[in-house]
Order: C-alpha cells, then structure tokens, then sequence
C-alpha cells in the first residue's frame, strides 16, 4: 500500500500525454502528472503509465510500485532489462481496446471469406466475375490465443455464424467451440482454414507461425497475424506464399516497425498489411481502468489483470 506521506503520481510516456493527462486529472484530480524525461522529485513517482519505456527509466523510480500497460501488449515493457521484476505489471484491460480488435478480426476474416481480395483484382483489371460463395458455418476460423482478446473475437465470429476452433498453451472449455492445447498442435492447424494468431509474444511463441506451421495448415489456408510481429517468420510466408500453400496473408504487426520501404511485404499480391492499427489504446475509455487499478492499491486490495511471467501475459 502507498505511504500516505507521498503523493501519488503518474509518469508517462506516451503520443497521447495532452489527452491522458486531462482524462487522469478529470477523474482522479488528486494526481499529480509528470512526464519523462522531467521527473522531478522521482521519490515521489509511485505509478507509471508506460508502453516502450527507455532502459534508463526505472533506474531512476526507486519507490515506483506499479506500471500499468496502455496498450494492448507489454512486450515493450518486459524487454526493458532494467525493468524490476517485483514490481506488480498490469495489462490494460479496456473495451475499447477489445472492440477495436474485434472490429479488426472480424474484417480480415470476411475480407478473406468473402474473396474481397479477388474482387478487388477484378475492379483493378475492370474485370465482371464471380467466386463461390461459401458459408460461414464451411469456414473454420482457428484463433491462436485465448485470451481476453482471443475469446473476444470467438463469441464475434461465432455470432456471424463461423466454424470457430481455439488454441492455447493449456486447454480451455468454451462452449460450442472445440479447443487445444500445446500438445495438439498439429491437429488444431490440419483442421484450421482461416489462422488468426492472437497469441503473447514469449521465448515459446516466437516464430510459431514458420514453415513447419504452414505446412501443417490445409493447403490454400490464409493466415491474420494480429498478435506481434516476432511471432512471423517472415521469410517462410513469403515462401508459402509464392508456392501457393498459403493463400493469403493479413499482417498489422511485424518485426521492424515501421515496415521498410524495400520490404517485399508491401507490393506482394496476396499480403494486406496495416500498421500496427488493429486496436488502438483510447485514452478516454482506459482512463477509468488505469484509475480503477491505482484505487485498489491504494486501497490494499488485490490488483487485477496482473502479468503473470509463467503464462506469459
């Protein structure tokens, strides 16, 4: 609990500060806001609001007690060397942040669906065509990965009528939904004709969408990679792409970002890539759960939406 002699105080680091600062100081007007690099009396910083923090951060929060994440992932956070592992990190938990991915899946699933790809070559070439259509329930969506934004995106897509699989590290129950766990890869990706990769990065995960994953898909499968770019091995899908195992590809996260401008990703007839703006951190909804975690430690209660090192999130 916060020693009742300090303030509490926020530290951010953001592109948004004008906007977390005002929503923070609307809600909670006792905080006192500061932003890297001016710290000030950095005794007094017991609360950071961070996404990619710089390694020489935290050497200096000596009575920091909890970071909370603004985005959706905290791999930015954990690969801060300098980063004190005793001190509590809790994820955003938002439903903005979840309706945007959502909003995202359920348009990369139905552009490939729905051959929007094709058609847009069609218009291209001024071309009057058709391709079968098929149903929702023939079109088995995997998703990699779930979690609270992974289980999101089940009930969207089960909702609109998909044949929807799960994976995750351990297996999970979900109703009407047939999942797997670390141990029955190889059949969740035989049977997955749409993989939508909604996993955490960790030293398991990194690359699992390679050759050999590909490989196991069915053959003209496409693949949405939504989670982080380290999980891609990029020079694999290019492969499967070209040899026409993989039909086509949906990214908005990759490993180098931004994207270079010589990457053979951008011109490449069967990726669409966006960048990195499939969910988006909407200060003025995170707002309340930044607010609502700072009151329960002050409080003593337990903290929620805690990474938990050994799952990985």
């Amino acid at each position: 609990m916060e020693n009742s002699t300090q303030k509490a105080v926020i530290l951010l680091k953001t592109d948004k500060d004008d906007q977390w600062s005002a929503y923070l100081q609307q809600v909670m007007p006792e905080l006192e806001v500061r932003f890297w690099p001016d710290v000030g009396e950095a005794t007094q910083i017991n609360y950071a609001l961070l996404w990619n923090p710089p390694e020489e951060l935290f050497e200096k929060l000596t009575h920091l007690q909890v970071i909370f994440s603004i985005g959706a992932g905290i791999d930015g956070i954990l690969k801060v060397k300098s980063r004190p592992a005793h001190i509590p990190l809790v994820r955003l938990s938002d439903k903005e942040l979840t309706n945007g991915m959502v909003q995202y899946v359920i348009y990369a699933v139905l552009r490939i669906h729905r051959n929007m790809v094709n058609y847009d070559r069609l218009q291209n070439n001024r071309e009057w065509g058709f391709y079968q259509q098929i149903a929702a329930n023939d079109c088995r969506v995997g998703i990699m990965g779930l979690g609270q934004l992974g289980m999101a995106c089940v009930q969207a897509l089960k909702a609109l009528g998909y044949n929807i699989i799960g994976f995750s590290r351990t297996k999970k129950n979900v109703d009407g939904v047939q999942c797997y766990d670390q141990s029955q890869l190889q059949e969740f990706l035989k049977r997955t004709e749409i993989l939508v990769c909604l996993l955490p990065l960790t030293t398991q995960t990194k690359h699992i969408l390679n050759k050999s994953t590909f490989n196991q898909l069915p053959r003209g499968a496409s693949i949405i990679n939504v989670g982080r770019g380290g999980h891609l091995n990029e020079n694999d899908l290019l492969e499967a792409l070209d040899n026409e195992h993989i039909n086509h590809a949906v990214l908005d996260v990759f490993e180098i970002e931004p994207l270079p401008q010589d990457h053979a990703f951008w011109l490449h007839p069967k990726i669409t890539l966006t960048p990195h703006i499939a969910s988006q951190t909407v200060p003025a909804s995170a707002v309340s759960h930044i607010v609502k975690g700072i009151k329960r430690h002050q409080s003593g209660q337990p903290l929620e939406f805690l990474y938990d090192p050994e799952l990985g999130y």
